[in-house]
């Protein structure tokens, strides 16, 4: 996954100019920040982005870090979107698609004190049927501030979400329910098999035990013995 990798490390650091149009930068690996605020995962610092690994119809717990990097408090606004990368590894965010569904943000709006950091929980809930390999998203932040509506630029970062199945894993969570299905079935089949009409009946009609023994014919009395 070298593309997605590079997508990583580049984060987006987004410029939204007046009419909507949005130009891609480069940002350095360990510090996906704007002027006075930056984004990155939870954890130790050495990871770039997300990286999910999860089963169908399962969900993983993860977390973003946000901190500001001013003297002033600074309130950041987060969402998901939707990602898609280019085979050039562009990358190109907007819309629901890919696993934008899939990741839920604990918090939609967070404001830091000076020099303050803090974790935003992140949940990424898997359908019960993936799709083969990798499918992408994104974390985007961006200042809330007066006047922002006016304003000429609006910084912005959006950090790279990855989900699929873990190695060897299956795509559906299907198959688990129809065996499940078929061993309540079972259960029932044989509930009902060894329904009592007494149980140590039941138990040995179904061992062979029950069956009816022949008992030899008495002779009629009066008539010749043998």
């Amino acid at each position: 996954m070298r593309r997605g990798r590079a997508a990583a490390l580049v984060a987006l650091v987004l410029v939204a100019g007046v009419g909507g149009v949005l130009v891609a930068g480069a940002g350095p690996a360990d510090a996906i920040e704007t002027a006075s605020f930056g984004l990155g995962p939870s954890g130790d610092g050495r990871r770039t982005a997300l990286h999910e690994q999860v089963r169908p119809g399962k969900h993983v717990d993860d977390g973003v870090r946000l901190w500001n990097k001013t003297g002033e408090p600074v309130t950041v606004s987060l969402t998901v979107q939707g990602a898609s990368i280019a085979p050039d590894g562009t990358v190109s965010l907007g819309g629901n698609g890919g696993a934008a569904k899939w990741v839920h943000l604990g918090r939609s709006s967070v404001t830091l004190a000076a020099h303050a950091s803090t974790v935003v929980p992140v949940k990424v809930s898997a359908p019960r049927t993936l799709p083969a390999g990798t499918t992408t998203a994104a974390v985007v932040a961006e200042p809330v501030l007066p006047g922002a509506k006016d304003a000429a630029v609006v910084q912005r970062v959006a950090l790279m979400v990855y989900v699929g199945a873990p190695a060897g894993a299956p795509l559906t969570a299907r198959l688990g329910r129809v065996v499940w299905t078929a061993a309540g079935l079972l259960a029932l089949v044989l509930l009902f098999a060894l329904r009592p009409v007494g149980g140590r009946a039941a138990l040995a009609r179904l061992s062979g035990r029950g069956r009816p023994r022949m008992r030899p014919a008495t002779p009629a009395r009066g008539g010749p013995r043998p």
